[in-house]
């Protein structure tokens, strides 16, 4: 993730004002949410601006076709 972004982790049961950030206590699991967040990121619809092929679009995307937004 973008090195200039201070990543937070809060336990909002028990820190529901996000006042303790426990990301320095717990490295693995910010790692995992780092993975994760960057897998969703690396997505088509993130990745390649056109919306053809980003999104499955079905009766949405004939509509949008119909007035001009798309072409297929």
């Amino acid at each position: 993730l973008d090195e200039q972004i201070e990543t937070k982790l809060f336990h909002l049961p028990s820190d529901p004002g996000e006042q303790e950030n426990l990301a320095d206590d717990e490295p693995e699991r910010v790692e995992t949410f780092e993975e994760i967040v960057g897998d969703h990121y690396d997505q088509p619809a993130y990745t390649d601006y056109g919306i053809e092929g980003a999104v499955d679009t079905g009766a949405i995307g004939e509509r949008l076709e119909a007035l001009g937004y798309i072409d297929h």
